[in-house]
C-alpha cells in the first residue's frame, strides 16, 4: 500500500467516526473533549505525512491514540490477512519495569550482564523519555501508573526492519558500576511473548482453587473473557468455593491472582465475591457505591446499530436474560435517536434499593495480586472486592478507564486498521477517569513468581 495515503486516509476517517459516534463529543462534564479530538487528529496527520512502511503506519495510529489516552478508544493495526506473525527482534535480553525504574529482568549467555542491572538511559535519553517515543506504536498509556509495568518490556522488542531501534544504553549494574553498550541485535527467540509475560507478570495460575502453602488458598481469575474450556472451570471454581466454605474461614488467608487479566466480563468477579461474602452483603455495598451512577448511552447511528444487533446475538448464545437487558436498551437508543437526543439515559431500579449493609460472615484475610495491565472488567473486581475491610492488594499499580465504556469495533477504509469506540459513559463514576488502584503491599522483586507473593503474604500476615 502506498502507507502514507492510507495512514492520512484512516486517521481522518477516524476522526469523523469518533466525531458522530463518541460519548465524549456530547459529555457535559468533559467539555474539552472535542478539542482532544482534534489534538489526536492532528498529531495522527503529523505522522501519517512520514510513513513510508507499516511501522510508519502503526506510529500515526499510536500518535492518534496516543492523544486520546483511552484503552477503550484506539486505533489498532490488523493482523496480516495470512495470518503470518509479525518478525521481532531482542538485543539479548528482556527489561522490566519495578517501581520508578527499568531494569534488566531476564538474559540470554550472550549479554554481558547481569540480571537486576538498572537501564539509566538510551540514546541518550532517560527511560520515561524515550519509553514513550518507542511505545507509541503500542498505544501506551503514560498516564497510567500500571501501563509503565505491563508496556516497558515491549520497548526492546522491534519489529523486523524497524529502522529506528535504539542504538546503545547505560546500564548500572547491581554492584554500582555503570557502562554504556552498543544494544546488538538479532531475531527475537521463539518464546519471546512468554519473556516478556513472565517480566510483567509471572506465573500464570489457572482458573480455580488450589492450596499451594497449608493454610494458604489461591484463586486464579487469569481470564473474563473464558472459552468453553474457561466456562467449565469457572463452573468447577465456584462448586469448590461452595464446599470448602468451611475451610476458607479458617484459613491463614486467601489469595485472589488477577495476573494476567486483561478484563472483559465483570460477571466472573461479582460471582466469585457472592461466592465468597454472600450475595447480599456484595449486592448492597456495590449499590452503595454505584448510588450516584447514571449510565448514557451514546445513540448515533452506529451505536444503536451494533446494540440492536446484540440482542439476538446473545439469545443464541444462551443468554436470554441479558439479551433482554439489551434489547430495552437498543429500543431505548432508537427512541432517542428518533427524537434527535444524544444520549440514552438507563435506569437501574436496583441501585436505589441502597440499605443498611448485612454482615459477612467471611473475614479471612484476602490478599488480591494486582497487575499492571489490569483494566476494564480486572478494574470492576477490584471495585468489589474492596468493599470489604478484610482485602488487601498486593502487586502493581493497575491500568485505568476513562468514564467510556462498552466498545465495539470496525475495520478502518485502507483495510490496515481497526477503530475502537465506546458506546456508554458512566456518570456519577466513584472511580474516576484515570484513576489506578494502587497496592498496599508493591511487590518491586524481578521475580513475580507465585512463590514470591506468598511469601510477602506470610511475613505480612506474621507482621500483623
Amino acid at each position: 500500500p502506498d502507507w502514507k495515503a492510507a495512514a492520512r486516509l484512516d486517521i481522518l476517517a477516524a476522526y469523523d467516526l469518533y466525531r458522530a459516534n463518541h460519548t465524549g463529543m456530547h459529555d457535559p462534564a468533559n467539555p474539552a473533549f472535542p478539542a482532544q479530538l482534534d489534538r489526536a487528529r492532528d498529531a495522527g496527520l503529523a505522522y501519517a505525512d512520514r510513513a513510508t512502511d507499516r511501522v510508519g503506519y502503526q506510529r500515526a495510529l499510536g500518535a492518534f491514540s496516543g492523544e486520546l489516552q483511552d484503552g477503550h478508544a484506539q486505533l489498532t493495526l490488523k493482523q496480516p490477512a495470512n495470518g503470518s506473525a509479525p518478525q521481532y527482534l531482542w538485543p539479548g535480553f528482556v527489561a522490566a519495569w519495578r517501581g520508578n525504574g527499568l531494569k534488566v529482568h531476564s538474559v540470554d549467555g550472550n549479554f554481558p550482564l547481569p540480571v537486576g542491572t538498572r537501564i539509566e538511559a538510551c540514546d541518550g535519553k532517560s527511560p520515561e523519555t524515550f519509553l514513550k517515543e518507542k511505545l507509541l506504536i503500542l498505544n501506551f498509556r503514560w498516564r497510567e501508573a500500571g501501563d509503565w509495568w505491563f508496556r516497558a518490556p515491549r520497548a526492546f522488542r522491534p519489529l523486523l526492519g524497524a529502522a529506528d531501534k535504539l542504538e546503545k544504553c547505560t546500564f548500572v549494574r547491581p554492584n554500582g558500576k555503570r557502562e554504556t553498550l552498543a544494544l546488538k541485535w538479532s531475531p527475537a527467540p521463539g518464546d519471546m511473548d512468554e519473556r516478556l509475560n513472565r517480566a510483567t507478570d509471572g506465573e500464570r495460575t489457572p482458573i480455580g482453587l488450589t492450596e499451594p502453602r497449608p493454610g494458604l488458598f489461591l484463586i486464579g481469575l487469569p481470564d473474563f473473557q473464558p472459552d468453553a474450556e474457561g466456562r467449565k472451570a469457572y463452573d468447577a471454581l465456584f462448586a469448590a468455593l461452595k464446599e470448602r466454605q468451611t475451610e476458607l474461614a479458617k484459613a491463614k488467608a486467601l489469595v485472589i491472582d488477577l495476573r494476567y487479566n486483561n478484563g472483559g466480563s465483570s460477571s466472573w468477579s461479582r460471582r466469585t465475591a457472592n461466592a465468597l461474602w454472600g450475595e447480599a452483603a456484595v449486592e448492597v455495598r456495590m449499590a452503595a457505591f454505584f448510588k450516584d451512577v447514571s449510565i448514557w448511552w451514546r445513540a448515533s447511528e452506529g451505536n444503536t446499530k451494533y446494540v440492536a444487533e446484540l440482542g439476538p446475538e446473545l439469545r443464541r448464545n444462551g443468554s436470554p436474560d441479558i439479551a433482554d437487558a439489551v434489547d430495552r436498551i437498543a429500543m431505548g437508543m432508537k427512541e432517542a435517536l428518533a427524537k434527535k437526543q444524544p444520549f440514552y439515559v438507563e435506569e437501574d431500579e436496583a441501585q436505589a434499593q441502597v440499605s443498611a449493609k448485612p454482615e459477612t460472615p467471611f473475614v479471612t484475610p484476602v490478599y488480591v495480586i494486582t497487575p499492571g495491565r489490569c483494566g476494564s472488567a480486572c478494574l470492576d473486581a477490584l471495585d468489589a472486592f474492596t468493599r470489604f475491610q478484610n482485602v488487601k492488594l498486593i502487586g502493581a499499580p493497575t491500568s485505568a478507564d476513562s468514564a467510556y465504556m462498552e466498545i465495539r469495533s470496525q475495520d478502518l477504509p485502507s483495510g490496515e486498521g481497526r477503530i475502537v469506540i465506546p458506546n456508554k459513559m458512566w456518570v456519577g463514576k466513584p472511580r474516576k477517569a484515570s484513576e489506578v488502584y494502587r497496592p498496599q503491599i508493591e511487590v518491586d522483586d524481578l521475580d513475580w513468581s507465585t512463590a514470591t507473593f506468598l511469601d510477602r503474604i506470610e511475613r505480612d500476615l506474621a507482621s500483623r
